[in-house]
């Protein structure tokens, strides 16, 4: 579980940080429709700055105009992309909007169960046992059980709700 944790939430955040350099870079949209900014960037450096301006006001490249990783928003979060969107006026703004409005909670608790995996820690425990509430799950042991857990309602384990989710949204978002 815990390979799978680190890599879905890996995934999507290294999806949505491709998605937004593609848009800046007027990426086309599978119906062949060349995405507009407000924003004439030339490279992915300068899409990059962009994003770390707007968390990161005091932030500088190194002497090679790259970008600091931790400066970076933490793109595994939607309200990024959202923001991002917004600012630089994303002519497919609605569909993104459209493609994250799924009423999941992968997005809010993945980031939670992930912490768990990553520092191991009675507090990153007890949080990531807590978001069990939120789907009918009790009684745990640990955060693998949760994972492997059926929501109440549903005929798969949770991670694999979250798996699909995820799975969805990218669709939703590159087929828009």
């Amino acid at each position: 579980m815990t390979y799978l944790v680190l890599e879905l939430q890996s995934t999507w955040a290294n999806f949505v940080r491709a998605y937004y350099i593609s848009a800046m870079l007027s990426a086309k949209t599978k119906a062949a429709h060349r995405i507009a900014t407000n924003q004439v960037i030339a490279s992915v450096d300068q899409a990059i700055g962009l994003a770390v301006r707007l968390w990161h006001p005091t932030a500088v490249p190194d002497a090679s105009g790259r970008w600091h990783r931790r400066d970076e928003p933490t793109w595994h979060d939607p309200n990024i992309l959202f923001r991002l969107a917004a600012t630089y006026a994303f002519s497919h703004s609605a569909d993104i909007q459209a493609a994250l409005s799924m009423q999941s909670r992968a997005f809010i608790d993945l980031p939670v169960v992930r912490n768990f995996f990553g520092h191991r820690n009675q507090a990153t425990r007890d949080a990531a046992l807590a978001v069990g509430l939120q789907y009918g799950i009790s009684g745990l042991k640990s955060p693998s059980q949760l994972l492997a857990s059926r929501p109440l309602g549903r005929p798969q384990s949770l991670i694999l709700d979250w798996i699909d989710d995820i799975t969805a949204t990218v669709q939703l978002l590159c087929h828009p």
